[in-house]
């Protein structure tokens, strides 16, 4: 069985993050350096705390116990541990926070493109990332639509920032 659709039933739509809204894009951006730096401020304290320790390991003069020097070393390499985790952590946490922080523009721009396809009785939508064969003399490209409905100019150049890519 060949399902085919009418023209007007087949619509192209730039790629998501090429619709939203750029102070939303900046007020995202914003939050996510913000929690990249509460990491990163972390991993930098256990960063100085190491150094400190191996600081101290290497002015341990040559007397001192072979006890005394592994002991220092097991603190060295605990904190290295705690250094790998806390990187883990925050590669993970960033993740998360760029998921939570884009989730409500995902959905703004969802919305507006659902909108616009019932209204345009458009019942597909392909986005460039996706599609295979576009003959653009029969596909409806709703992308300043979509921008107009997110009170964006249509003319406006998009945002692409890191976080959306």
């Amino acid at each position: 069985m060949v399902t085919t659709f009418a023209p007007s039933s087949v619509a192209f739509s730039a790629a998501p993050h090429a619709t939203l809204p750029k102070p939303e894009i900046a007020t995202v951006e914003a939050n996510l350096q913000k929690v990249e730096a509460d990491y990163m401020e972390h991993i930098q304290s256990i960063q100085v705390e190491m150094n400190r320790k191996m600081d101290e390991l290497s002015k341990l003069p040559e007397t001192t116990s072979e006890t005394t020097k592994s002991l220092k070393n097991n603190e060295i390499m605990d904190l290295q541990r705690r250094l790998e985790v806390q990187y883990q952590d925050a590669q993970q946490g960033l993740q998360k926070a760029q998921i939570e922080q884009m989730q409500p523009l995902s959905d703004k721009v969802d919305a507006a493109v659902k909108k616009i396809c019932k209204a345009q009785n458009i019942i597909v939508v392909f986005q460039n990332d996706s599609v295979v064969y576009i003959d653009e003399d029969e596909v409806v490209d709703i992308t300043a639509a979509v921008k107009t409905e997110l009170g964006i100019p249509a003319d406006a150049v998009p945002v692409i920032s890191e976080s959306a890519q």
